[in-house]
Formats: structure tokens, sequence, C-alpha cells
């Protein structure tokens, strides 16, 4: 009975601090607060939310468990914690309180499990576990590739027989997540504007507009609102920036971190992007809906691309895998980082800077498309779920939400010293909608790492830089494992 009546005391707090907030906010925060809690928004009930969800949709106060994942990295999702003052907890805690009113349900989210990258498999272990045991969880929120096991291991339900609820079609789902991560016509997961952590993690090239105008230089985020932002205006305007800024005579030896380039990335991971921005994936659904590798993943394309990049990164415009100090000393036009980055670290940025989508392989594609890191939060709802259209409709108004309050709070946190030009909320908002889903990064825990698509496209990358083989002979040494592993998602999804 002890923990039941901690959970009460819980709910009381939370009443008790809603109603606090609602008596005490309403005069001294409003639209304009910079920290973004737009807190009158929720007593109208719908929390400002543009969905088409009934007024009339009410449970009764019926419970809805939700099992997290609880560590650190997952905070920007679960923490509603409003004592600290973060703006993301408060907006969180807001929006929680506004689902549960508007649906008249109860959330509980469960977060003891840590289901980090490390932990991955004994929390999937571990959910499924209690999943057999009857524990009554409705909703799955985890690391964006544990999402992938629940779905071979059927513990979660398709997402589609409820696509009347969930619209997948609206802003704050991505927009190309029924075309990218379905298979025999099934969608097990989603995300989108529902986890702050899927935006923060989204990557991004952020852009010193300081050196841009130095330079004369044309806007980058005009040139991408004209659908040109392609791998060779990128290449071209990073074309003779390198300085050796921390050598002289005729003995140096070559560009090191302490020098001035064009590009630089936060890490190796960002590599992923320049893939997904040339508008490839590691896996598609074929015309019978079967999961296959993308034959431009095993072609040229993917071949011309990583020699092409190696031989930029192994140039002195290039410093790949540089560091956030090159960036906020003002050595490089260009950054390969995420938005998480930025946000923590924009108090040493002394600069204008924007930022634009990783580029378009060429005008001919005609769309950006962005990715993130993985530790960002899936969302889906269990097949032990007794009321599957009411965790549906959660899921629904929790993501509408997020998507009116939570998502510009991030903003908001993202910006330069709060004084922004309206063209970097416009860039914000071109990156968030153009997230892809990719079944090879989301079901990568398949396969053994090194024998992952996603990490076959990375080694040979980094290989490059030291020579190593090509590209089609990788490929080739991991057929069988390629196979194997793309065997056993189809006998998942019924084949």
């Amino acid at each position: 009975g002890g923990h039941s009546m901690k959970k009460f005391l819980v709910l009381i707090c939370c009443l008790a601090m809603l109603l606090s907030c609602l008596v005490g906010c309403m005069n001294d925060t409003g639209k304009n607060d910079p920290s973004g809690a737009n807190t009158d928004d929720v007593v109208d009930g719908t929390g400002g939310a543009d969905d088409s969800i009934p007024a009339d949709k009410k449970y009764n106060g019926e419970e809805i468990y939700i099992v997290a994942w609880g560590n650190q990295e997952a905070d920007y999702d679960f923490n509603d914690d409003t004592s600290t003052g973060d703006p993301i907890a408060k907006q969180t805690f807001v929006r929680n309180n506004n689902v549960a009113a508007r649906l008249n349900v109860r959330l509980k989210f469960d977060r003891e499990l840590d289901g980090s990258n490390p932990n991955r498999q004994e929390y999937v272990a571990t959910v499924e576990r209690n999943l057999g045991a009857g524990t009554k969880y409705d909703i799955i929120a985890c690391y964006s590739q544990c999402a992938a096991n629940f779905a071979v291991d059927g513990f979660i339900i398709d997402l589609k027989q409820h696509s009347d609820v969930i619209k997948f079609s609206q802003p704050w789902w991505s927009a190309n997540l029924i075309e990218k991560s379905v298979i025999n016509n099934k969608l097990y997961f989603a995300s989108g504007s529902i986890a702050a952590t899927n935006i923060l993690q989204t990557f991004v090239m952020a852009v010193n507009m300081d050196k841009i105008a130095a330079m004369g230089l044309d806007d980058p985020r005009e040139i991408v609102k004209e659908k040109k932002w392609t791998m060779e205006v990128f290449y071209n305007m990073c074309k003779d920036t390198y300085l050796n800024k921390n050598q002289t005579g005729e003995s140096s030896v070559g560009k090191d971190a302490g020098d001035e380039f064009g590009f630089t990335t936060m890490d190796s991971v960002v590599g992923d992007a320049f893939f997904t921005g040339n508008g490839m994936t590691y896996m598609m659904a074929d015309s019978s809906g079967k999961l296959i590798l993308d034959p431009d993943f095993e072609g040229v394309k993917t071949d011309t691309l990583i020699t092409e990049l190696m031989a930029k990164m192994n140039s002195n415009d290039y410093y790949y895998n540089g560091g956030a100090a090159i960036f906020e000393e003002q050595r490089t036009l260009f950054y390969g980082t995420h938005f998480e980055q930025l946000m923590k670290r924009r108090d040493k940025i002394n600069f204008n800077y924007g930022y634009v989508p990783f580029p378009m392989a060429d005008e001919y594609q005609g769309e950006y498309y962005s990715t993130s890191g993985f530790p960002y939060t899936m969302w889906s709802i269990t097949t032990v779920c007794p009321d599957t259209e009411r965790a549906a409709y959660v899921l629904e108004a929790l993501a509408s939400i997020s998507h009116s309050t939570v998502q510009p709070t991030l903003y908001n946190n993202i910006k330069y010293r709060l004084t922004d030009d309206s063209l970097n909320e416009e860039m914000f908002n071109v990156i968030i909608e153009s997230k892809t889903y990719d079944l090879g990064r989301i079901f990568h825990n398949v396969f053994a790492w090194e024998d992952s698509p996603v990490a076959l496209f990375r080694m040979r990358l980094y290989a490059g830089f030291e020579g190593g083989e090509g590209w089609f002979s990788l490929l080739e040494t991991k057929r069988p494992a390629l196979k194997d592993g793309l065997g056993e998602i189809n006998r998942a999804f019924g084949y």
C-alpha cells in the first residue's frame, strides 16, 4: 500500500502545483515570456493545439500507464519538475496536465528503467518481461532503437489501425514517417514534436553569419528557401577558406585544430546527416512491402558521395570531427552539429549565427531531408493495452500540444541570445519538418553494430581518411549478415 500512497501524494502535489500555476502565473507570464511558457494555454482545454480531437472525447479519469526511459538523455522528454525553473520542464508539466484535463485521463509515467544506448538490451528484456507478467503498460516511450525490438518481438501494435485518430499528415508528426517507416503496410512507432529529444537531436549546419557577411557570400538561408541549397553550393562556399592560423614559415605541416576552415563537425556521427541530406536511405520497402536494402545504398550513389566527401574532408578547407571550439572561436564558416549542442553552448557564442539543413544532392532532389542522433524518444502502443484507441488519442493530444507549446520553447532556447532574425525560425521549421525516419537507423539493433548499414557507411567514410577498402568490396563481405538481419525483420512483419 505504501507505493500507491506515494503515487497518490505525488498526484495531490501535482494538482496543487497546477492550481498555483493557474492562479499565480496568469498575470506574469504571457505569450511573450522568453522561456516560451504559454501558461495561459492551459485553461482553454486544448492547450493551443490545432488538432481535430473531438471536444467531448473524455475518459472518466482513467489511468494511462506510460513506460518511459529514465536516464539523463531522456530528461528533455519526461522531466516536469517545475521547481528548477527549467523552461522545457515547465512546458512539459503544462503539456501533460493539459492532455490529462482535456481527455480526462491520468498520465502515469514510469521512469525507473534506464533505457539509454549501453542499457538498451536490458531495458527491452525488462519491459517485455513485465508485459509478459501482466504489467499494464498502455504506451512505451523509449530510446529510438528499442522500438524496433518491441516491434520484432510482437509487443506493440500497428499505429495505422488508428490513423483516423493519429493524423500522421500533421506537422507534429514527421512528414515522411509513413513513406519511409512502413513495412508490410504497418507502422509500429512514431516520433515528432511529441519528443523534445527528437527536435534537439536533429543534425543541422550552424552558420557563422558574421563571416558570411564579411566574405560577401550569399545568405545560405535564402538559398535554402529558393530550394537551391545543394552539395555543390556548399562546397563552393567552403572553397579557399583555409587559413593556417597557428603555424608560420616554411615548416608548416598541414592543418590542425587551431586553423581556420570552411566546415567542421561536432563528432563523427554527424557524417550520417550528409547521407540523409542527399535524399538517401539505408533500407526501404519494395513493391510487395518487404524490407530491402535501398538500391542507392548498395549502388553508385553512396560510393560517389563517400568518395567526394572524403576528398573534401582530406583537403585543407575541411576539418572532420573538429569539435565546438572551432565554431565558437569563429574559425569555421559552417559547423555540423545538433540543436541540443547549440542550445547548451549558445552563451559561448559571441557572433550572429544561423542554421540550415544539410544540403541536397542537387536541385533535382527538390526536398531537404534531416535526421537525428539516436537518443530520442519513439512512441508506441502495446499489444496488452486494453483500449488502444484511447492510447491513440493520448499520443495525438501529446504530439499536437507539444507542437504548439514545447516546440516553440525549444526554439526560444536555441536562438542566439533571445534576439533572432525571422529567417532562423523559418530554417528551424524547415529542418524539423523535413525529418526522416530511416528503417536502417531504427532497426540497426537487429544487426551486430559492425554489420549494420549505418555503421558500414561510417566505416567506409572514416576508413577513407587512411585508405581502406572500397564501398563495393566492403558490402560484399557483409552480404550474409545483411541478408540475415533483413530476413529477421521481415519475418516479424509477417513475411
